[in-house]
């Protein structure tokens, strides 16, 4: 009898702790191993599993088999509104940058996307698709249609806005804009990813050892690729080094070595008017290119 007394109470108390803790309106936890969907307790005490809204960056870089756009009417509009019931991205068309780069008497989602065919394609990121369209919008050079990630919106504006939200005053190059999401992810494994999604290259010394096996953890999105590895390699006490369009990760002992004879091959090539520009320097740097119009990332 004691013994079912015991457990009764046991039974009530933990019952009750576990009240407590699931009154708190609008609370989430994981639900076994699937992070997709959270566990919520709304106001009226009612519990429901619910799916977790994917982020943006991650249903960008999805792959598709895209069947392509074949309709001559069709127009920016019409596909956004494709994108947004297909593949549930919303988006928002910034139309100032646009009536500054031309679009006076019209609004630039009506401008049409389809004269001529989009081919089907096969395997692509999301991504690729939303840049193949965006590149059917005439503008003139500098400012060309673009997107950023704005919250769970992407944004659709010009070059010329986009880089003067990211990069301000600064000249250029340009690296990709990414949207890296790692957590306690190898240094070494986070590179070779922001290399495949970017289409940049990211070269890690071999001879770094352990340390390109430090656990690294970062979530950002619209941020140039090159400021991204600059972080991910502090992290891991090491430096960067920037060299026509490649991205080297070493020792900073190594990477001072190296700056200081980039910098010196770029005063004897263009004098000391021209003073080598930081972070970003190289003997021969990237051509600038409108952010967006190059793979970026989650």
């Amino acid at each position: 009898m004691n013994r079912v007394l015991v457990v009764g109470f046991a039974v009530a108390l933990f019952g009750g702790i576990a009240w407590v803790h699931s009154a708190q309106d609008g609370k989430t936890a994981k639900t076994g191993d699937d992070s997709s969907k959270a566990f919520v307790i709304d106001a009226s005490g009612k519990a429901e599993i619910v799916k977790k809204r994917e982020p943006l960056a991650a249903k960008l870089f999805k792959r598709i088999d895209f069947n392509g756009f074949d309709d001559p009417k069709m127009t920016l509009q019409d596909a956004l509104e494709f994108f947004a019931k297909e593949y549930d991205v919303r988006s928002e068309v910034q139309e100032a940058p646009f009536r500054a780069a031309g679009y006076t008497d019209k609004s630039v989602t009506s401008e049409p996307i389809a004269t001529t065919l989009i081919p089907k394609m096969t395997h692509v990121t999301l991504e690729t698709v939303i840049r193949k369209i965006l590149g059917r919008i005439q503008t003139p050079p500098g400012k060309e249609a673009v997107y950023m990630i704005q919250g769970d919106t992407l944004l659709v504006t010009t070059a010329d806005f986009l880089i003067s939200q990211i990069w301000g005053n600064y000249p250029g190059p340009y690296f990709p804009l990414v949207h890296p999401s790692f957590d306690d992810r190898r240094l070494e494994d986070a590179l070779k990813a922001l290399a495949e999604t970017s289409g940049h290259n990211i070269v890690v010394d071999k001879r770094l050892g352990a340390k390109a096996q430090v656990p690294v953890s970062v979530n950002m999105v619209n941020a140039p690729l090159d400021t991204v590895v600059r972080f991910l390699a502090d992290m891991a006490e090491l430096d960067t080094v920037f060299l026509d369009n490649v991205i080297y990760v070493t020792t900073k002992e190594n990477a001072e070595v190296w700056n200081k004879k980039l910098q010196k091959e770029m005063k004897e090539r263009f004098g000391e008017e021209s003073p080598p520009r930081l972070p970003r320097i190289g003997t021969t740097p990237p051509a600038p290119t409108p952010p967006g119009s190059t793979p970026p990332g989650a």
